[in-house]
């Protein structure tokens, strides 16, 4: 980046420090959680609360956009994560999740029988 880029970003930069130390505080929205689901549930809130945030900075014109793919694709390792975790948590707890088969037989002309199996 150019000096007077620099100097373009830091104007940004204070003037949105300016608007949002004048905007009213936003309400509290953040209850500490009480075990591991909630948890992991707050971390995915506060992953996509950043990606928006992200998406605002990447269309602004003096943004460095390959900064931005690698905090994008930061933010989705985060967000598959907590979901693999929430899923391994929620088995642990409840017991794993059930599953169902469906059998279809199909009959030959020699009368003899094959199977297939689907997933539901």
């Amino acid at each position: 980046m150019t000096e007077d880029e620099h100097r373009n970003l830091d104007g940004v930069m204070d003037k949105l420090r300016r608007e949002k130390a004048a905007a009213p505080p936003p309400p509290p929205d953040f209850i500490p959680p009480n075990d591991t689901q909630d948890l992991l549930n707050a971390q995915l809130g506060e992953a996509l609360k950043i990606m928006r945030d992200l998406t605002d900075w990447v269309h602004r014109p003096t943004s460095d956009i390959v900064q931005a793919v690698h905090v994008g694709h930061a933010l989705g390792s985060l967000m598959t994560s907590s979901a693999t975790l929430a899923k391994v948590a929620a088995e642990l707890r409840h017991g794993p999740s059930e599953t169902r088969h469906r059998m279809i037989v199909e009959r030959t002309q020699e009368g003899r029988g094959s199977a297939k199996a689907e997933n539901e």
